[in-house]
């Protein structure tokens, strides 16, 4: 737990530094798996850190997976489960997918996270918008609902950059981060794609003490 909690600190530390998340973003993957193992029957949210930490010698950004329920202090490590991120395999879902927004809009917005230009730019929007408070610049964390996932198979997620919803006005962001979650059928293979993931901080309707992770990483 202390590694993790450590990786998390790590994070919320060099993601106050505008070059430096140019950097760790162009050199990770934007792609991971919540194993089947990682979900859990009916929580109303998930929590997905990331944590940044030296692995085999490398520093790497992993993101790890928590019950928003079992993310309380003190957090206990039986609901944590570590996903590494991984270079992205390219989105090989078929664009039949049920319920979810569709292939075409999941691979603009990937896209646009993979794209240095853009998310460089979104990078340098984020610190301009957040110049008085640093630690608002960049998410920590992701905020899943549960009943988007369920339990019944595993998911392959990938940081994108949508549009702002809100439209572009000055002093807004004109992307927002988000997770596109990529769902393998048990059976069939047929996938969904969907935009479920809002990324903290900002904490919008939200309580930052619910974030159990990050504040015990804090006052280590």
């Amino acid at each position: 737990m202390s590694t993790i909690l450590q990786e998390i600190k790590n994070w919320y530390s060099v993601k106050q530094d505008n070059e430096y998340v140019k950097s760790v973003f162009q050199t990770s993957g934007n792609c991971f798996v919540i194993p089947k193992l990682a979900l859990r029957q009916n929580p109303n949210y998930y929590h997905i850190y990331l944590g940044y930490g030296n692995c085999n010698g490398v520093y790497q950004l992993r993101a790890f997976i928590i019950p928003e329920n079992e993310d309380k202090i003190p957090v206990e490590t039986k609901g944590l489960t570590s996903c590494q991120l991984i270079g992205m395999p390219g989105l090989i879902l078929p664009s039949s997918g049920r319920d979810g927004i569709g292939l075409i809009p999941s691979e603009n917005w990937v896209s646009n996270w993979m794209n240095d230009q853009i998310r460089n730019t979104w990078i340098d929007d984020c610190f301009q918008c957040s110049s008085n408070n640093l630690n608002d610049a960049i998410f920590q964390v992701f905020r899943i609902r549960g009943s988007d996932l369920g339990t019944d198979t595993q998911f392959y997620c990938y940081l994108a950059l949508k549009p702002n919803p809100s439209g572009i006005i000055s002093g807004q962001r004109k992307y927002v981060a988000d997770i596109i979650v990529s769902k393998f059928g048990t059976t069939s293979g047929e996938g969904v794609y969907k935009d479920l993931a809002q990324p903290v901080p900002p904490y919008n309707h939200v309580n930052p003490y619910d974030f159990g992770l990050l504040n015990e990483a804090l006052v280590k």
